[in-house]
């Protein structure tokens, strides 16, 4: 994959984000017979992909009949721009003088992942590593010895390394074969492009204008940045920074930094993000007609694009390192981050091509596959090399862990300035406002105080920075508007907010009323045992979502009041007599109240050890005046004879005038199962839950055990804590989980619970 050079019949040149089609099936693949097409991991990738800017029905931006004219007076900041910018026209795709072959060490990485509001960890969809020595000669040939492979996916647990351990469980099935068979297959390597003359500001097919294509003047403006200069034995190197900026605020266009040797133009680095976010009702209209309403909207965030090069024999620049941070949204609960990356080191330019030796005679028990490409421009040879299986999937050239946080271009530090980087350099958007409006199911719920409550919100993004939101709702039963307004300045992952607001809250801490399934649960069966209160005032508020660390802060000034039962229908009452759960009465009160949530996780392997975390600390005074804080931290990991444990321990304490809505609440599924949601209240707490299951994470089955007490903290040793055990169902690494369990301390009677996020 690489830029592309002259204009298309339809289009001007675009970077791209997609793959490559392979075209033709001339020449031999050997080595292993042909598995099926559909591999799970592929298709995960590919789903994930289809969510990013190249989404559906993407805009195609027409060639310009101007382009032959002069570029408008604006375009570049000075003449030294103007020069340094055509230099590097003209110097890019031109082929490489003086390397006749090369061979590098290329590792590369991807990573997706899932995510969602108010689930305590992500899960990892996908994960591969590769490790390959790879050749070009310049009659085009290209040549790849792999060196190692490991592909995972860890939400159903397969793992080609497990399976090479002979630890196999039921997900790996074909995934080790398919593998193989991909690797002898494979003739592209993500965004890698073997050519050394190639351009590689571009990530796959027909995404964003070129900002050195020929008319790219007309849609990109080109400001001066930084200069640095290095100084070698053999000579000095000026490089220098040019800022590209668009013309509009579109997704097929880009924001970012390009540097470029100012001697030769040719590009040094790139760092770069589209102009705003892909969006999905905005860039493709008539695919978004077809997705249901409650998972809009759809968006793709690209946190940044990066692609270095380094100067090799002090004279070639070659590709060095590449990262792309992307996390694609469906509305306001799904999360899919995905990562992709790859170095390339240790280059041997026009040397002896060790690849040639060993294709001439091949160590036994390697494969070799020969294949003849096609694409549109230009047909070469592909020459595979793999090793055996156990060679391949234990090489000590792979890690040991499929969390992304361990990187292979970058470190945290460096991407942590790349993100700065991009926000330094603006916006020239910042007047551009664009209206939604959101009235789909997505944005209804039942509940017991408020019965059938329709809803709407309206946001309008005021530039890329800022937002303003409207949310109303109105309750059938109880016949009461409610809603907020908030102004939202965003700053890197964080986010600035004011809001006045008049809501429906949950008392209990670990609630999660408001979403589709609890509604549905409640609307049929009658669920959902939240405590409510109404709270009404303003707030401010600050939010970080990092890729392991979310958290809020919370400064509110708000009078909060009782709600009563304003309906108790569902549809299974119909069937059975049973009643509804009573609405606790809340103390009324006007207070102002600060409140900190952090949380974090640690690991994406269920195959590995998991740590999450929770800390609550909350005061207030007017009316009340108190002090409460909750802390919980949970852990899994395999232990023995094919079996998988998991552990959570959590307390707090409540000091002061404390009213009732603000009491711990303990029962249901996110703290006692067996028991009735929110069952006991007090001023403190302590619970604990303990799991054994099979190891497979795609589907486990297992014994829980949970207890908790909760009251005064007088009574901690004198009252004997609830206590219940009962079976386990937990499918896609905890993803969604059904526990059937009985009370048997403190309590009588069975309990069903069904959700999403469990322990193990």
């Amino acid at each position: 994959m690489g830029w592309y050079r002259g204009v298309r019949p339809a289009a001007t040149e675009k970077l791209s984000l997609g793959a490559h089609v392979k075209k033709g099936r001339g020449g031999r693949v050997g080595g292993g017979r042909r598995r099926r097409s559909g591999r799970a991991g592929l298709f995960v990738v590919l789903w994930a992909l289809s969510l990013l800017p190249a989404g559906i029905g993407a805009q195609v931006i027409r060639s310009d009949p101007a382009a032959a004219l002069p570029p408008p007076p604006d375009t570049y900041s000075d003449q030294g721009i103007r020069l340094l910018v055509a230099r590097a026209m003209g110097a890019r795709g031109v082929a490489v003088t003086g390397i006749h072959a090369y061979e590098a060490l290329l590792r590369e990485r991807i990573y997706v992942g899932l995510t969602a509001f108010r689930i305590r960890r992500e899960r990892g969809l996908f994960h591969r590593e590769r490790v390959a020595r790879v050749g070009w000669s310049e009659d085009g040939t290209r040549t790849i010895q792999w060196i190692g492979a490991r592909q995972a996916i860890p939400v159903i647990g397969a793992d080609t390394r497990r399976e090479a351990l002979r630890d196999e469980t039921p997900a790996d099935g074909d995934l080790r074969g398919d593998l193989v068979d991909e690797l002898l297959a494979e003739s592209d390597l993500l965004n890698f492009s073997f050519d050394p003359g190639a351009d590689r500001v571009a990530f796959g097919d027909d995404w964003a204008l070129h900002p050195l294509s020929d008319s790219a003047a007309f849609h990109y403006r080109y400001r001066g940045g930084d200069t640095l200069i290095l100084r070698l034995p053999e000579r000095t190197l000026e490089m220098v920074e040019v800022r590209v900026e668009p013309r509009r605020e579109d997704v097929h266009l880009i924001v970012g930094s390009l540097w470029f040797d100012s001697a030769t133009g040719h590009l040094v680095r790139a760092i770069y993000r589209p102009a705003r976010p892909f969006d999905l009702s905005l860039d493709a209209a008539d695919a978004a007609a077809d997705v249901p309403g409650f998972v809009k909207p759809i968006t793709a965030d690209v946190a940044y694009i990066t692609v270095e090069y380094s100067l090799q024999e002090f004279e070639y620049w070659l590709p060095r390192r590449f990262a792309m941070e992307v996390t694609a949204r469906a509305g306001r609960f799904l999360s899919v981050p995905v990562t992709v990356e790859w170095t390339a080191t240790d280059y041997r330019v026009n040397e002896v091509q060790s690849l040639d030796d060993l294709l001439a005679d091949p160590p036994p028990g390697w494969r070799v596959a020969t294949q003849l490409h096609h694409t549109d421009t230009d047909t070469f040879d592909v020459r595979v090399l793999l090793p055996p299986d156990e060679e391949v999937f234990l090489s000590p050239e792979l890690s040991t862990s499929v969390d992304v946080t361990d990187r292979v271009a970058f470190t945290h530090r460096e991407l942590s300035e790349i993100r700065d980087h991009l926000g330094a350099l603006g916006s020239p958007f910042a007047d551009a406002v664009s209206v939604r409006l959101s009235v789909g199911p997505g944005q209804h719920r039942f509940n017991r105080v408020e019965g059938v409550s329709p809803g709407a919100t309206l946001e309008a993004r005021m530039g890329p920075s800022t937002r303003v939101s409207l949310s109303g709702r109105i309750g059938l039963s109880e016949k009461r508007p409610r809603g907020t307004a908030g102004l939202v300045r965003i700053r890197g992952v964080g986010e600035w907010g004011l809001w006045g607001y008049r809501r429906l809250e949950p008392m209990g801490d670990w609630d999660a009323p408001f979403g589709f399934t609890t509604s549905l649960s409640a609307l049929a069966f009658g669920g959902n045992d939240s405590q409510f209160f109404e709270s009404t005032g303003a707030a401010l508020s600050y939010s970080r979502a990092g890729s392991r660390v979310r958290g809020e802060v919370r400064l509110a000034r708000e009078r909060q009041a009782a709600v009563v039962l304003g309906t108790d229908f569902h549809f299974l009452r119909y069937v059975r007599d049973g009643a509804v759960t009573a609405v606790l009465p809340a103390d009324e009160g006007s207070l102002t109240r600060g409140i900190l949530r952090l949380n974090w996780f640690s690991g994406v392997d269920p195959n590995g050890l998991i740590l999450t975390g929770e800390v609550l600390a909350e005061g207030a005074v007017g009316d009340f005046e108190y002090q409460r804080g909750a802390a919980s931290i949970s852990a899994s990991h395999p232990l023995f004879v094919g079996l998988s444990g998991a552990l959570q321990v959590g307390g707090g304490r409540a000091w002061g005038e404390l009213p009732v809505q603000r009491y711990f609440h303990i029962g249901g599924a996110g703290s006692l199962r067996a028991f009735p949601g929110n069952a006991f209240s007090g001023r403190a707490f302590w619970r604990s839950r303990a799991e054994v299951t099979n190891q497979w994470a795609g589907a486990r089955v297992g014994v829980f055990g949970d207890a908790a007490w909760v009251g005064d903290p007088a009574d901690l040793t004198s009252r004997p804590p609830y206590v219940s055990l009962g079976l386990v169902t937990s499918l896609m690494d905890g993803l969604i989980r059904f526990d059937v369990g009985r009370a048997v301390r403190g309590g009588s009677g069975w309990g069903f619970d069904l959700y999403l996020d469990g322990l193990l």
